[in-house]
């Protein structure tokens, strides 16, 4: 089962408001609209775009460049049991959680820094039109922020996929590498007419004072399809 590219509709938005943007930026050269007639304020507006175009596909080619990878070597294995009292004592990070916590203020910072220089060159004795842009500014920079995480729910995959170190499922990705957390064993178990994959996983507890086992399991699909990737996977547990 190949995986689709889970990039390319972020990609072709953000290229999209990229040319968008551009244009709006030449519209006060190709009309010869004057500065003072609102020849500034779409230079304003347009140099928000294309500075949020820019710091947003860093955070993105970051996180492109760090997962990607992985999906692209994984292997569909099932479904999560949701029942699990095991399950909810994963603490795994959610994906677009943890990377508007960790983009946000900094993308934010760097656009004020840029955008407070360019005004203060132009409009340095008038506060009232700075705050007015900056205004506009700051809500097309919100809205392309949502925008922007809403793609990455989208991008990551509703079901479970197994990869070399670890399992992504929805926007939970749980890496066993040894410094989030440790798979210390896998193997299949039947209950009730149905296979399971059982990970044994070392995760830090008490904000990282201690370490426990953690038993995640993962219902095997039933299809006939999944055959051959099954067999694979029983390959690779029995080599771990």
């Amino acid at each position: 089962m190949n995986l689709k590219n889970p990039y390319s509709n972020y990609l072709n938005t953000s290229m999209i408001l990229l040319l968008f943007s551009s244009i709006l930026f030449l519209t006060p050269l190709i009309f010869n609209i004057d500065g003072m007639d609102g020849g500034f304020a779409i230079y304003f507006v347009s140099i928000w775009l294309i500075l949020s175009f820019v710091v947003l596909n860093i955070v993105f080619l970051h996180l492109k460049l760090k997962i990607q990878p992985a999906l692209k070597n994984s292997v569909f294995i099932g479904k999560f049991i949701y029942d699990d009292k095991e399950l909810k004592k994963l603490k795994s990070e959610k994906l677009a959680d943890y990377y508007a916590k960790k983009y946000f203020s900094i993308g934010i910072w760097i656009l004020l820094s840029i955008v407070g220089i360019f005004v203060g060159l132009f409009y340095s004795a008038d506060i009232w039109y700075f705050i007015m842009m900056f205004g506009i500014g700051a809500v097309i920079f919100s809205i392309m922020w949502i925008a922007s995480l809403i793609e990455l729910k989208k991008s990551v995959p509703t079901e479970a996929w197994f990869f070399n170190n670890g399992i992504i499922y929805e926007n939970y990705h749980i890496i066993f590498d040894g410094r989030i957390n440790e798979l210390k064993n896998a193997y299949i178990k039947e209950k009730n007419k149905l296979r399971y994959i059982i990970f044994e996983v070392e995760m830090p507890v008490n904000r990282g004072l201690s370490r426990e086992i953690v038993k995640i399991s993962v219902l095997i699909p039933k299809n006939e399809d999944d055959l051959d990737i099954l067999k694979n996977y029983e390959k690779y547990l029995n080599n771990i």
